[in-house]
């Protein structure tokens, strides 16, 4: 992972695993929800490995509570079990697809505005995040 400004609110993220994997870059913008600050991210459209994620195609968002403690960010997604049970039960009611990976993760289609709504009513809600991913700035 390697996070480079592109402007005064977003960041060019380069995600890569393992060396089979063709490194895509993602547009980033950080914001406060709430209490939490979330990150918003989205394919890069000038990305020569944009075809390697189908899922974005449409360019959902990916929203994620971010928490920074000196040098090791940590990052939360949102569950897809429990947000499945949550819009069964009409408590979240914005648009989405599930990831093509069947990792549980979901790509959120509603508009940027509809989705920072929606994240307020559920922020604090610990239930609606797994373990978090930690990474560690090396220097």
């Amino acid at each position: 992972l390697t996070v480079v400004p592109r402007s005064d609110k977003v960041y060019g993220v380069t995600l890569t695993e393992g060396s089979e994997r063709t490194p895509v870059h993602f547009l980033v913008s950080a914001g406060k929800i709430g209490n939490a600050v979330w990150l918003d991210a989205q394919v890069d459209r000038d990305d020569p490995g944009f075809g390697a994620y189908r899922d974005w195609v449409y360019r959902p968002h990916l929203a994620s509570r971010i928490a920074l403690e000196g040098d090791t960010l940590k990052v939360w997604l949102v569950q897809g079990k429990w947000f499945e049970e949550q819009r069964k039960k009409g408590k979240v009611k914005i648009p989405f697809v599930p990831s093509a990976e069947e990792n549980g993760l979901l790509l959120f289609t509603a508009p940027t505005a509809a989705l920072q709504k929606a994240i307020k009513g559920f922020e604090k809600d610990d239930a609606a995040f797994g373990d978090p991913s930690v990474f560690t700035r090396v220097k």
